[in-house]
């Protein structure tokens, strides 16, 4: 009797037990080797908890620390929330150091022939002439003038006489800020709302501004144009080409730099009916709306191409030509990367004349394994058309851009530098790891920015790469273009700025 209660009672204790795993435990899917995972019941199933990429905050230098986790919705919101509070702390700590220490009175532009008045200088090409810099950086190093915090975005810089601008995120509010660049010292901010926040690229505003007969055009994330007074920073007008930017803005915003030619300022914002928009340049007041194509991440420039002048707007769809007077659309080339988000970055180049007595040609590259080709403008009666000449993947430009010099294209071809053929598309030769940085030309050398924030100078030749020399400058992130004037690089990316001053070949050889 005594034995059979106690079976019962430790029938009944397993049966508690068993029922007590069953509330608490649960099967969560199988290892490799067919063995259960288990998790508590008050856990969230594995299908509910997505792998994502969050931010859990930012170093020393600012930089985001990034991780992998299973989070649920819930809990990517409130790290976001968390990431979000430490990038404004920094920035209101960026907007309190720069008044501590800034001159506001209103500035006297005086324009050297050493200025930077555009993205990427002269024709938007990255091509620096005149500046007769050392290519001896080994044994006389270039010198960090300066550094210091700066507001988030990707702008760079444009120079003009002893000042430059940019575009950056102070707190809750986009700034066109003016610097003196021989100190760093701010002169004045032109602030508005608006904080753009993208997961992968981070938040603030990313096209450079542009500087014409005494004003700054910039645009911002949001489609916002601003013409402003560029002694002051006072508004002259201000156009929104977005009528609601959270709803059609592009995933990583409005990233083209303003264009100025002809008294007009054109943007390229991708709405409906006015992909690429012209106005006045003195007074905001419309000229012409043409186009439906999404936008992207390059900027317009003019180009002369089989004898008509015209604006080339490398959009989401492809490259886009439209009439410089009245808009209207005269050719495309169908070119996509990465059909979800459509990014095409890389300024198209347009070579000389000298290159191909005759001919128009146009140089296009993409990432995302699409790759580069050339194409040839020609005329078809009354019309222009495009022919393609080559297309392969020696050169696939995520987003960096690429120069042209000789018959020759260097670009970065997935973080490495290459050189190719302009003639046929060959391959050169590849070498030398810099990232997703970016470079410009200065006479018959390459400077490139690395994106990990290295200042690299090295010759433009094209049968081998040679480093002449580097500096570590900027930390990793260096995503935006260096400006080189003068014997000086300014340079940024979303946390810091730096003057460089280089020797030149009155210091040696």
């Amino acid at each position: 009797m005594i034995r059979r209660r106690r079976l019962l009672i430790s029938t009944f204790a397993l049966a508690v037990l068993f029922l007590a795993v069953i509330a608490t435990v649960r099967i969560d899917g199988f290892h490799e080797n067919g063995l259960p995972q288990w998790r508590w019941a008050w856990q969230d199933k594995s299908d509910e908890r997505i792998l994502r990429v969050v931010f859990k905050g930012v170093d020393e230098h600012g930089n985001p620390i990034v991780v992998k986790e299973l989070l649920t919705a819930a809990e990517s919101a409130n790290r976001q929330r968390e990431t979000v509070h430490a990038l404004r702390k920094f920035e209101s700590a960026v907007d309190e150091f720069h008044a501590s220490r800034s001159n506001m009175a209103p500035i006297e532009l005086r324009t050297t022939k050493n200025d930077c008045v555009e993205y990427r200088g002269a024709d938007r090409a990255g091509v620096f002439n005149g500046l007769n810099w050392s290519r001896d950086w080994k044994s006389k190093p270039p010198r960090i003038v300066w550094k210091q915090p700066i507001g988030g975005g990707w702008s760079s810089f444009i120079v003009v006489g002893d000042f430059a601008f940019t575009h950056e995120q102070r707190g809750g509010d986009e700034a066109v800020v003016c610097y003196e660049w021989r100190t760093g010292q701010q002169r004045w901010t032109h602030k508005y709302p608006f904080r753009f926040s993208e997961h992968w690229t981070g938040d603030g505003p990313r096209a450079t501004p542009t500087y014409w007969d005494g004003r700054i055009y910039a645009f911002g994330s949001n489609g916002r144009l601003l013409c402003l007074d560029a002694g002051s920073g006072g508004l002259r007008w201000r156009k929104d080409t977005i009528p609601n930017p959270f709803a059609t803005n592009c995933i990583f915003g409005m990233v083209g730099s303003p264009l100025l030619v002809d008294g007009k300022v054109i943007v390229c914002p991708g709405q409906s009916g006015g992909s690429v928009m012209a106005y006045d340049a003195k007074t905001g007041e419309s000229v012409w709306s043409n186009g439906d194509a999404q936008a992207s991440y390059s900027s317009p420039f003019v180009a002369d191409l089989a004898g008509r002048k015209q604006v080339l707007n490398f959009n989401g769809e492809g490259l886009y030509s439209h009439d410089l007077k009245t808009g209207a659309e005269l050719w495309n080339i169908p070119w996509v990367s990465n059909p979800p988000e459509k990014n095409n970055v890389c300024q198209p180049i347009v070579p000389p004349a000298s290159f191909e007595s005759g001919k128009s040609l146009v140089f296009l590259s993409s990432g995302y394994g699409v790759g580069c080709g050339l194409f040839d403008i020609q005329r078809q009666g009354d019309r222009l058309a495009p022919l393609q000449r080559w297309k392969n993947l020696t050169i696939k430009s995520k987003f960096s851009c690429c120069i042209q010099c000789d018959g020759v294209v260097y670009g970065l071809d997935d973080g490495i530098l290459t050189c190719i053929d302009l003639s046929t598309g060959k391959r050169r030769w590849k070498d030398g790891r810099y990232g997703y940085g970016q470079f410009v030309m200065v006479d018959e050398l390459l400077l490139i920015l690395s994106e990990k924030g290295e200042l690299v100078l090295g010759d433009a030749d094209p049968k081998q790469w040679k480093e002449c020399g580097k500096i570590a400058v900027l930390p990793e992130f260096s995503w935006s273009h260096p400006v080189p004037f003068g014997n000086h690089v300014l340079m940024r990316n979303h946390r810091e700025m730096a003057l460089v001053e280089v020797p030149t070949t009155k210091d040696g050889k």
